[in-house]
């Protein structure tokens, strides 16, 4: 039966059932018998003596012809210390089977049909015939790890492995000099994964990825280019946005990685950026605002409230982009929202004089993945104007830009679910309260502080945009519904 892949979606591997054969040393047949049935009950034909070698038939012709018959994809060999021992000796039926196997596996190195198949070690080292010494084997070995071995083999005889090349992509347009160089930074991201699951130590994980970030925005300069233009900047950090986003998807869904680990990355990648240009540092100052609204919006899409409460609640020693030797000061999370005076004022002009902000409108088009989408962005940004009431303390100013589009993206925002006494609960962590009573009270003196500095600046858009957090009567409906 020959090996046929489905063409129309190479990730789903291939539709036809793979055949093998099992060879193996008979001290050890209850386990090849074992494995055999196994195989059989996920898909796999198996060809294997006790099954198909009746009375009458011819050992040694029975084995030549598997090794011959092309419909026979994979040859099994199942090591042990007799399996070695009689196969290097050329003893009994393993050793005719040896016999047979050697010549093709030495002849032909590039063959991937036999997998060595480690039942047993002997001081340290597998129990492996001297033909298959050279052989990429899977370790059954360790009876504890035998899940993970078979789900391997499995994999491999389904042409499914867990680590899928991915599909080929274009020319880099940093070759050209066109944006940053993010090689790094995504390298690391599609090797996560396997770091979590091996070693999942947060602390660990995001010193290193602070570290590649830093290295790759450090490079953004102005070096004296007098044709500098701040948009393009901004645009050529779209990829390392993304990296960032695609890496704090992965970390929040990770036991033990809380906002604080979050709010640590940012003030780390923050901290270590060297700046001695005002129109760079702008376009770093849109860049961690961007990177901040996007972290609040996958925590809410994710509905990750308690570490949205942790990145929300911390203090941020923060030294000033530009410059190195200045000492860090605390801040609140609003001090990422900063206003970008060139973007707003020279190069709005020049673009589009009648955008409410460029920066708003720059960003709403920089959707990624299925969380960071216009909508998700304009609820996050006004959800942190509302939340900066209420953890902001003396700074509070985080002025929501994006406000202008609540009309098209939809509001969405989440005080309108707040009569379900369930959702008040999943709100409970994000206002570090346990009861409900307590939760009323937050969100009273959070709608307080937003009426009252909308009433201070009622001329301004950002405050004026948006709807208050709770509207007349809204108060006493809180948690009355299911």
């Amino acid at each position: 039966m020959p090996t046929v892949s489905n063409s129309d979606d190479k990730s789903k591997g291939r539709i036809t059932h793979p055949k093998v054969f099992v060879s193996y040393s008979w001290t050890n047949k209850g386990r090849a018998i074992a494995l055999a049935d196994r195989l059989i009950s996920n898909g796999v034909q198996v060809v294997i003596d006790v099954y198909d070698l009746k009375e009458g038939m011819d050992k040694y012709a029975f084995m030549q012809k598997i090794v011959d018959d092309d419909s026979i994809e994979k040859v099994l060999i199942l090591c042990d210390k007799a399996y070695r021992d009689k196969a290097n000796k050329f003893k009994g039926g393993v050793g005719d089977e040896a016999m047979i196997i050697s010549p093709e596996i030495y002849g032909k190195v590039d063959q991937q049909k036999f997998i060595p198949i480690v039942l047993e070690n002997e001081d340290g080292k597998p129990c492996l015939p001297t033909f298959a010494k050279s052989r990429i084997y899977i370790d059954f070995s360790d009876r504890q790890n035998e899940a993970n071995a078979f789900e391997q083999l499995v994999r491999n005889l389904w042409g499914m492995p867990d680590r899928r090349r991915p599909e080929l992509g274009e020319r880099p347009s940093w070759l050209d000099g066109e944006s940053v160089d993010t090689m790094m930074l995504q390298d690391q991201i599609r090797t996560l994964d396997d770091v979590i699951r091996v070693a999942p130590d947060p602390d660990s994980i995001l010193h290193r990825s602070a570290f590649e970030f830093t290295s790759v925005l450090n490079k953004i300069s102005k070096n004296g280019n007098p044709d500098f233009n701040l948009v393009n900047a901004i645009k050529d950090t779209e990829p390392v946005r993304n990296c960032y986003i695609d890496l704090v998807e992965r970390l929040i869904q990770v036991d033990g990685v809380s906002g604080e680990h979050i709010g640590s990355l940012i003030e780390a990648i923050y901290n270590g950026i060297v700046c001695h240009d005002f129109e760079v540092s702008e376009c770093f100052h849109f860049f961690f605002w961007d990177i901040f609204i996007c972290t609040a919006a996958l925590l809410l899409c994710y509905e990750k409230y308690g570490c949205l409460h942790q990145l929300l609640d911390r203090t941020y020693f923060l030294r000033d982009i530009i410059g190195s030797n200045n000492d860090p000061r605390a801040y609140s999370f609003s001090r990422f929202r900063q206003h970008i005076r060139n973007l707003e004022g020279y190069y709005k002009q020049q673009i589009n004089p009648r955008l409410v902000s460029l920066a708003a409108d720059m960003l709403t088009k920089r959707e990624h993945g299925q969380c960071i989408t216009m909508r998700n962005l304009v609820v996050a940004d006004t959800t942190l104007a509302h939340l900066a009431m209420l953890y902001g303390k003396a700074d509070f100013t985080w002025f929501p830009a994006l406000a202008p589009y609540s009309d098209y993206a939809g509001y969405g925002l989440m005080w309108e679910r707040l009569p379900s006494m369930a959702f008040c609960r999943k709100l409970f962590p994000l206002f570090g309260v346990q009861s409900l009573e307590a939760f009323k009270v937050s969100i009273k003196g959070m709608s307080d502080a937003w009426n009252a500095a909308e009433g201070i600046q009622r001329s301004s858009i950002w405050f004026g945009g948006i709807r208050p957090v709770l509207a007349r009567g809204d108060f006493e409906k809180i948690g009355t519904l299911p």
